[in-house]
């Protein structure tokens, strides 16, 4: 069995025809040496956010080059999204799940990004919306990232599960339901460099989770995070900042 996840950046490349722009990058990062072409990569990379990588999306955005119709894509495959949970989730959960799947904008929009019950309605607890986000987790909608009080090997021994932040699947996915014009993430307007951090988080959350590593984060005490702390295959703990 397969498990299939949206095109990475560098799959993106391939299919809007900058292969060779793709070949430079891997060379300049395997010989760690600078890339000539960086702001035109960085656009690219910029343009990848906006437009995830679904692959419908991503054939969309290849022939036509119009952000309008990528929205109006991505604005069908949230739709179905919802349709599939009304499918196939048990009826007395349907609704706990779409609200925590409609809270997760707003979860990204707090400035430390941990999950938050009462995002999702008032008076909201943890058990009653707890196999609500382990529905979502298993359809492969969103990537849980959970906190570690030390980071040291093995890491699952030092997870803290009551803490944690949730990531989308997809950037492009984000982006539509936040209602985020194109240019605002390509031309950057300095009123949204928060929010592209969340967005710059939740594409590394899932490039770990397609390359089968297990994301999770470190914090202490509102004083001071990592984003990122991983176990890589060797057993090594790495941390990482966006």
């Amino acid at each position: 069995m397969l498990r299939l996840y949206p095109m990475d950046f560098e799959e993106f490349l391939w299919a809007v025809g900058q292969r060779d722009l793709s070949a430079l990058i891997r060379e300049a990062y395997e010989s760690f040496a600078p890339l000539s072409l960086h702001e035109t990569a960085m656009d690219w990379y910029k343009t990848y956010l906006v437009v995830g990588g679904l692959p419908c999306a991503v054939a969309e955005f290849s022939e036509k080059r119009d952000f309008d119709f990528v929205a109006a894509i991505q604005a069908t495959l949230n739709d179905s999204y919802i349709a599939d949970i009304a499918k196939y989730a048990m009826p007395n959960e349907t609704v706990r799940i779409m609200a925590t799947w409609a809270s997760i904008p707003s979860q990204l929009a707090n400035e430390n990004r941990k999950f938050q019950y009462k995002a999702i309605r008032s008076g909201a607890r943890a058990k009653d919306y707890e196999i609500a986000l382990d529905w979502l987790a298993a359809a492969g909608m969103i990537y849980k990232c959970t906190r570690v009080s030390q980071g040291k090997m093995p890491l699952m021994s030092y997870e803290e599960k009551e803490a944690f932040k949730i990531y989308m699947m997809d950037t492009g996915l984000l982006c539509s339901k936040f209602d985020i014009a194109a240019n605002m993430v390509i031309h950057t307007p300095h009123s949204f460099d928060g929010f592209k951090g969340a967005l710059g988080e939740n594409y590394i959350c899932q490039v770990l989770a397609t390359n089968g590593i297990i994301p999770r984060y470190w914090a202490s005490q509102g004083k001071s995070e990592v984003d990122f702390v991983f176990q890589d295959r060797n057993g090594d703990v790495i941390p990482m900042t966006t």
